[in-house]
């Protein structure tokens, strides 16, 4: 899936919109004035071993855009080949980005692969999020066979702001060391810039609620890192909704608006 998003008119339109396979976009929503909010819709539901996702968005200057999923990405058992799944995001010159997906669950079984990269002008400005959980253990089913890795890489014209990788084999030690996830299931990453060391109080105020794992925010350079491993997707999306419309103000000179999607 490839989309493009311009600036006419004082208004960010989805310009253009390629794709082959289940990804689909059925039509841009505006419930901000300049605003472009799109939903990635995967109809299938789920991701089985050899299939390969790709997404590639390109905000062009000046535009203003917000993208999320619907539901949940599913990677199922595969007794073979490893799925893939690709973003690619480039964001120009004085654009705004905010990539929202929910959650990717790697069932017990799955062999998968997600990358996502980001990459910036100077100018740019982004909050995104990324967060994955190994099995599905609210129905008590653990990560015992499989592989998971999961990379982000985020640049700013070409030099590397942020670059981390998780490789977890369901025989790995990673999965229950101290060291490592401690057996906790969901392991997810929330990121801003450009963000001030004023706004990581506001986001430490976020973490407070965390009651089944673990959550809490860095700062590299103007690149505002939250962390949270724990137990619960579900927490893991509270503490990331609320450190967003406490950052979006700072970072992108607006106020939150929730996408409609997330009310349904």
């Amino acid at each position: 899936m490839t989309l493009r998003f311009v600036l006419r008119d004082d208004k960010t339109v989805l310009s253009e919109r390629h794709h082959h396979g289940p990804l689909l976009v059925q039509r841009p929503f505006y419930p901000e004035e300049e605003a472009c909010h799109v939903y990635i819709l995967h109809p299938p539901g789920g991701v089985a071993g050899g299939d390969q996702l790709l997404i590639d968005i390109g905000a062009e200057p000046d535009s203003r855009v917000l993208l999320t999923t619907p539901a949940a990405g599913k990677f199922y058992q595969s007794r073979g080949p490893m799925a893939y799944q690709t973003v690619k995001i480039n964001v120009a010159r004085n654009a705004d980005l905010e990539w929202f997906p929910q959650e990717n669950i790697a069932f017990s079984g799955a062999r998968a692969g997600l990358h996502t990269e980001i990459d910036l002008t100077t100018g740019a400005r982004v909050i995104a999020w990324d967060s994955v959980c190994l099995g599905r253990p609210a129905s008590g089913e653990h990560f015992d066979d499989g592989r998971l890795i999961n990379a982000l890489l985020i640049r700013r014209d070409g030099v590397p702001l942020l670059s981390e990788r998780l490789d977890v084999a369901a025989d790995s030690a990673i999965i229950d060391a101290a060291w490592g996830l401690r057996g906790h299931a969901v392991v997810a990453t929330m990121v801003a810039t450009p963000a001030a060391s004023g706004m990581l109080a506001a986001v430490r105020e976020c973490c407070v609620a965390v009651k089944r794992g673990i959550a809490a925010p860095t700062l590299i350079g103007d690149l505002l890192v939250l962390r949270y491993l724990g137990g619960s997707v579900a927490e893991a999306n509270r503490i990331f909704q609320k450190s967003w419309e406490a950052l979006r103000p700072g970072v992108l000179q607006r106020n939150a608006c929730l996408p409609r999607i997330w009310a349904t």
